[in-house]
């Protein structure tokens, strides 16, 4: 979608959607430059693939991701980041008719 990030950072942390089942996403540490590796951990969860997701600007950790499978999931990323895939959001926003193409934080209500 035209307004979809097709990637997302943090201040510590850049987020993509990434391939195969799942609606996988890559979540990698800024502090780790360079090729990633084959067995890249990944976020899984969602059944259909990830149409846009964005870190919340008061959590480096969180993100939202929004989905073909008409849910928009939120996820907790260990500090440090991911050593083994992550299948469990903190939550799962369902009740949309359609697929999620946008995902976006309130930037000034923290709460």
């Amino acid at each position: 979608a035209p307004d979809s990030n097709l990637l997302d950072c943090s201040p510590k942390y850049f987020a993509v959607p990434w391939r195969g089942g799942g609606g996988p996403f890559v979540v990698w540490p800024l502090s780790k430059p360079g090729r990633l590796p084959q067995d890249v951990p990944l976020c899984t969860g969602h059944n259909g693939a990830v149409m846009d997701l964005h870190f919340s600007p008061f959590c480096d950790e969180c993100v939202a991701t929004g989905s073909d499978d008409t849910t928009v999931k939120i996820w907790q990323v260990p500090v440090g980041g991911l050593e083994e895939d992550l299948d469990k959001p903190l939550a799962t926003l369902s009740g949309h008719h359609k697929k999620v193409i946008l995902v976006r934080w309130n930037p000034v209500a923290s709460g």
